[in-house]
C-alpha cells in the first residue's frame, strides 16, 4: 500500500498548503470530472504511524487559528490508499 497526505486551509479567502512552511497560494480549480481540486497543493508520503503523527503536529502548528463570526478558519486534511 502507498499511503499519501496533504492538509490545506482557507483563511481570510487564502488557500494555504498546510505541509509547506512559507507555500504560496493554492489554487481551488473546477475540474468537469474530478469536481474541485487544489492546484499547487503539496502531497507527503506516509510510512507509518509515527511519521503521520508528526506530520499532524506539523500542520497543526501552521494554521492560523482565531475565533472570527463571520469568518471561521477551515482545515482540510486529506488521505489517500492506493
Amino acid at each position: 500500500f502507498i499511503i499519501r497526505m496533504a492538509a490545506l486551509e482557507i483563511y481570510n479567502e487564502n488557500v494555504r498548503d498546510l505541509l509547506q512552511d512559507k507555500s504560496p497560494s493554492v489554487k481551488l480549480l473546477d475540474d468537469p470530472i474530478k469536481g474541485t481540486v487544489a492546484d499547487g497543493l503539496s502531497e507527503a508520503g506516509v510510512a507509518s504511524e509515527q511519521q503521520l503523527q508528526q506530520l499532524l503536529n506539523e500542520v497543526a502548528a501552521r494554521r492560523q487559528v482565531r475565533c472570527l463570526a463571520l469568518q471561521p478558519a477551515c482545515s482540510v486534511f486529506c488521505m489517500g490508499l492506493k
